[in-house]
């Protein structure tokens, strides 16, 4: 017990003095102790236990105890799980893939994130917010991230079964998987001629020179507007994020985001660009929208560049290193945290819109052919019945939705309350007269539909203004 309690000891000054200074000195200042003090009362402490609980002690291995006790300190130094101590299993001899589901804890229960867009589990009836109860039937309930992360993983194009409950709807679900590797996409098109969307699904480096070419094309056309859509968006670096936010920064001396590490404080600025964005902007955001995008997304809101719709951000903002502890045991530490240009610290906080729009709950039987269309719809594709029916033809293409098309467009065997319409006497948006061919859309996506209204009016707006 007397080598159990030197090593906790030893790897608290490592991990916790060392590692995470500014978070211990808050800790400090709440709970009073200083550091030698508080490392002996982790001692005190864990003798005491060991004396009250003789058996527990001898029929636990040291080493779940050792991950026990150091990760208990880290939820109360980095509440929002980045940080953690882990054993190393050593190599399998297999790459391992999981579905494209992203989890996080929330008050210690784990709970699905964001799916991947476009991804094989974005087309199953999942959503934010539910509760991960079992993954191939093994409960995950008191697991720590990187256990369930193991739980998800295993050979590409296998299944795993994941069990949820969803709190707001009273349900019970079981969904199988495919194990895959997400594709990182950017897509985007032109809406009603005048209106710019650009959607990307994870950040990386192909995906961010996509998202830049992109944005060039669309610069050139006669836009009045730009959707940028950053709902689920995840990963990147920061690199990556100045690169998002950029673009629509009007100065190269811009602030982009402000850096907290152990070296200090230092700024992140805008760059001389390339391409500039001199329309307005709306960003939409969900609690999906984390790493790069969140970061992105709150630069260009302190910077008074864009209009923030949706909910608030996942509330990451932190970036982390591995560190050797003890042999056998590394720990995943937060070392930077991020903060907006106004100082506002992003992690377990998020940013939250200039308007609040969290969106029309999709039915669950619809929820599949929604996503399939707002797939759909990014790639500006319409698939009509004709091509929906005839699958086995190879050479069977969508029609592209700037493009006039035959036949009905897919899901027109929806009911007519797919094709929303409005209330006798109620006056029309502007966007009552576009995206008929997208009807799930239309009707279920309504951060996607207040934004375009909010654009499309404000340029209305301005022309009358111009006119008179």
């Amino acid at each position: 017990m007397k080598r159990f309690v030197s090593i906790v000891a030893g790897s608290l000054v490592v991990l916790v003095l060392a590692l995470c200074p500014a978070r211990v000195t808050a800790l400090e200042s709440k709970a009073g102790p200083g550091e030698d003090q508080f490392l002996k009362m982790v001692g005190d402490g864990l003798k005491k236990i060991q004396a009250l609980f003789p058996p527990y002690f001898s029929r636990s291995p040291n080493d779940r105890l050792f991950c026990g006790a150091l990760n208990g300190i880290l939820r109360e130094i980095d509440p929002s799980g980045n940080s953690y101590v882990s054993k190393h299993e050593g190599p399998s001899g297999e790459a391992k893939f999981t579905p494209g589901l992203q989890i996080r804890m929330v008050e210690g229960v784990p709970a699905v994130a964001s799916l991947v867009v476009h991804s094989e589990a974005f087309g199953h009836d999942l959503q934010q917010g539910d509760l991960l109860l079992k993954i191939d039937d093994k409960l995950v309930l008191g697991k720590d991230l990187p256990s369930i992360a193991a739980l998800l993983a295993g050979p590409i194009s296998s299944t795993v079964k994941v069990a949820v409950f969803r709190p707001q709807a009273n349900l019970y679900r079981e969904e199988k998987l495919k194990r895959e590797t997400p594709e990182s996409v950017v897509y985007s098109r032109k809406i009603a001629g005048k209106i710019g969307y650009v959607e990307i699904n994870l950040v990386d480096d192909k995906s961010v020179a996509d998202f830049e070419a992109r944005l060039k094309v669309l610069t050139r056309e006669k836009l009045t507007g730009i959707v940028v859509d950053f709902r689920n968006t995840s990963g990147g670096t920061l690199e990556h994020a100045v690169r998002l936010a950029d673009p629509f920064l009007p100065d190269k001396d811009r602030v982009i985001a402000k850096v907290h590490s152990v070296q200090g404080v230092r700024s992140l600025q805008a760059t001389p660009k390339t391409t500039h964005v001199r329309i307005p902007v709306v960003v939409l955001q969900n609690q999906g929208t984390v790493g790069a995008a969140e970061i992105a997304a709150a630069a260009l809101q302190d910077n008074h560049r864009a209009v923030l719709m949706g909910e608030t951000t996942f509330g990451g903002g932190v970036y982390g290193s591995a560190e050797r502890l003890v042999p056998d045991f590394s720990v995943q530490v937060a070392t930077t945290y991020i903060f907006t240009p106004g100082g506002r610290e992003i992690m377990g906080k998020g940013i939250g819109p200039d308007i609040v729009e969290h969106g029309e709950l999709v039915p669950a039987d619809k929820v599949k052919k929604f996503r399939q269309e707002f797939t759909h719809f990014c790639k500006g594709v319409v698939v009509t019945a004709r091509e929906k029916d005839d699958k086995k033809d190879p050479k069977a293409q969508a029609s592209p939705a700037s493009a006039p098309t035959t036949g009905t467009p897919v899901d027109s065997d929806e009911d007519e309350e797919d094709s929303p319409k409005p209330a006798p006497g109620k006056p029309e948006k502007p966007s009552d007269q576009i995206l008929d061919e997208f009807p799930l859309v239309k009707r279920h996506d309504t951060a996607l539909m207040r934004a375009l209204n909010l654009l499309i009016s404000t340029n209305i707006f301005y022309e009358q203004l111009l006119q008179n």
